[in-house]
C-alpha cells in the first residue's frame, strides 16, 4: 500500500516538468537554424514556455505547501501529536 512518502516522490517527480519545459524553452531559443529563419517565431515560442514554466512552478508550490498542510494534520503524523 502506497503512503505518504509515495505521494511526496509523485508530487516531486511531476515538478521536473517545469525543468522539462525550461529546457525546451531554451533549446528553441538557441537553435540558431530556428532563430535565423523566423526570430519572432522562435522568441514567441520561447515567451509562451517562460510564461508555461513560470504558471506550472506556481501551481507545483501551492500543491506542495497543500500537501504540507494536510500531512501537519494528519492523524498519523507523530510530529503533529507531539504538540
Amino acid at each position: 500500500m502506497k503512503d505518504r512518502f509515495d505521494l511526496e516522490d509523485s508530487i516531486t517527480q511531476c515538478w521536473s516538468i517545469v525543468d522539462d519545459i525550461r529546457f525546451l524553452a531554451n533549446t528553441i531559443i538557441d537553435d540558431t537554424d530556428l532563430s535565423s529563419k523566423n526570430p519572432e517565431a522562435a522568441d514567441k515560442i520561447h515567451n509562451i514556455l517562460v510564461g508555461m514554466q513560470e504558471l506550472y512552478s506556481l501551481k507545483f508550490e501551492a500543491l506542495w505547501e497543500t500537501y504540507k498542510e494536510v500531512h501537519r494534520l494528519d492523524e498519523y503524523n507523530n510530529e503533529a501529536n507531539d504538540k
